[in-house]
C-alpha cells in the first residue's frame, strides 16, 4: 500500500492541501495519513481527493464538537482512553503505566496486514527528551510489537528514525516553516520512504539526482549482483552523481557497473587509493570532505553517524553546529557507520545517513532542485538459488 503523509496544515490555504493531495494521488497514494494539527475547516473529503484519511486528533480537539465524528471514509486516532488489558488489571499495574499503554493503543491502526501508529506530539520527545523517546519505544513494543511505521507531527520539520524494525516518520509541515510545503510518501510493501515538498520559489537550478550509499564493506563477496542491481536502481531514478560514504572496499574502486556515473568515494584512513582508477571516480579528500553538487554543499563525515546515534534533535543541532564552524556553507551532511537510516531536517542543514548497504542493501537518492529525499533498498538480482 502507498500512504501519502501530510500534517500540521493549521490555517494553510486549502488550495495547497488540495494540490498536495492531488500530487500524492498521482503518485499512487491509496490513503492519507495526517499526524495532527488539522483545522476544522479542512475536514472535507474533496480537499484530500476523496482518498480515505487516518487523522490524529490533538488533546484539545478530542473535546471539540466539530471533531466528534470523522468525515465519510476517515478514521480518527485519539489521545486518552481505551481498554485496559486483563493482565494489567490482575497485576495491578501502576496507573501511569496503564495510561501510557492506553495512549499508545488508541493511536494504533491496522491497514490490512500493516500496523501503524498515528499520533501527534510524540515528535517532541525526539526533539529534546531522550528518556521519553526510549520509554515510548519500549511501551510500543509491549503493546504492539508488530508496528511497522510510526507517524507523528507537531515539530514542523521532517525526520526519519529507524529502530527495532520500524520507521518513525515526521512528514514535516504543510504550513510552511523551514522548507516550503512538506509531505511524504510511504510504500508499506518495500519500505521505501520519500520526503518531498512543494517549493514556494522558482529556481534556475538544473534538475539533477544524486545517489548515496554507505558501509558497503565486502558486499562484492557476499552478493556478486549487488553493483549491477544498484546501477539499475540509479538509472531508473535518473541518478548522475554517486556518493559512497565510507566503509568502502578499495577493491571496488572503478566498478564497471558505475561507469556512466560520476562517483565520489570516501576511504578509511588506513585504506590506499587506486592509481589506475577510471576518470569518473574521484576520491573525497579527507582534509576537505566537501562536495558542491547542484548548488548545494555536501559534507561527507562517515564516522559522524556514531556520534549522532541515539541523540535528540537538540543534541544533533549542537554537533552539526560544530561542523558548520569548521566547514562553512554546508547544506547537507552525509554520514554512516550504523545500520539504521537517519534523516534529520534542521533549519539550515539536512543530515542523511542512508543506512547500511552491506547487510541491509539501503541507499538514498536526492532529487534537485526540489530536494526530494528517498530512502530505499536495492532489489535482489535474478537467478538466485
Amino acid at each position: 500500500m502507498l500512504l501519502g503523509v501530510m500534517g500540521d496544515t493549521h490555517d494553510v490555504d486549502e488550495s495547497i492541501i488540495f494540490k498536495i493531495a492531488r500530487d500524492l494521488q498521482n503518485r499512487g497514494a491509496q490513503m492519507i495519513i495526517n499526524p495532527g494539527d488539522i483545522e476544522k475547516q479542512h475536514l472535507r473529503t474533496d480537499l484530500f481527493s476523496g482518498l480515505p484519511v487516518v487523522c490524529a486528533l490533538t488533546r484539545q480537539q478530542q473535546f471539540d464538537p466539530a471533531f466528534t465524528f470523522p468525515p465519510p471514509g476517515w478514521v480518527y486516532t485519539r489521545p486518552g482512553n481505551s481498554m485496559i488489558s486483563e493482565q494489567d488489571k490482575m497485576n495491578e499495574v501502576m496507573a501511569n503505566t496503564i495510561a501510557s499503554k492506553l495512549a499508545i493503543a488508541n493511536r494504533i491502526v491496522h491497514l490490512g496486514e500493516v500496523v501503524v501508529y498515528v499520533g501527534h506530539e510524540r515528535s517532541a520527545d525526539v526533539l529534546k527528551n531522550a528518556p521519553k523517546f526510549n520509554e515510548f519505544i519500549n511501551l510500543l513494543n509491549q503493546v504492539y510489537d508488530g508496528v511497522r511505521f510510526v507517524f507523528t507531527g507537531h515539530t514542523h520539520h521532517q525526520f526519519l528514525i529507524q529502530r527495532s524494525g520500524f520507521s518513525w516518520i515526521n512528514p514535516g509541515s504543510v504550513w510552511p516553516m523551514f522548507f516550503d510545503y512538506e509531505y511524504a510518501l510511504v510504500n508499506t510493501v518495500n519500505g521505501e520512504i520519500v520526503f518531498t515538498r512543494l517549493p514556494q520559489t522558482v529556481t534556475n537550478i538544473k534538475p539533477q539526482t544524486v545517489g548515496i550509499i554507505s558501509d558497503t564493506g565486502n558486499i562484492s563477496d557476499r552478493d556478486s549482483q549487488f553493483w549491477c542491481q544498484l546501477a539499475i536502481e540509479f538509472r531508473e531514478r535518473d541518478v548522475s552523481v554517486v556518493i559512497i560514504d565510507g566503509s568502502f572496499s578499495p577493491a571496488d574502486i572503478g566498478r564497471p557497473e558505475l561507469e556512466n556515473f560520476q562517483v565520489f568515494y570516501n576511504l578509511l584512513s588506513d585504506d590506499a587509493d587506486k592509481s589506475d582508477k577510471p576518470a569518473n571516480w574521484h576520491l573525497i579528500p579527507s582534509h576537505n570532505p566537501v562536495l558542491e553538487i547542484c548548488s548545494h554543499y555536501f559534507l561527507i563525515q562517515h564516522k559522524l553517524g556514531l556520534d549522532l546515534d541515539g541523540k535528540t534533535e537538540v543534541e544533533m543541532i549542537d554537533l552539526i553546529r560544530d561542523q558548520s564552524k569548521r566547514y562553512r556553507h554546508i547544506d547537507i551532511v552525509i554520514c554512516g557507520s550504523i545500520h539504521d537510516a537517519l534523516f534529520e531536517e534542521q533549519q539550515e542543514v539536512m543530515i542523511i545517513n542512508p543506512g547500511d548497504a552491506r547487510n541491509h542493501r539501503k541507499f538514498v537518492t536526492i532529487c534537485f532542485p526540489r530536494c526530494e529525499v528517498t530512502f530505499s533498498t536495492v532489489r535482489l538480482g535474478e537467478n538466485r538459488t
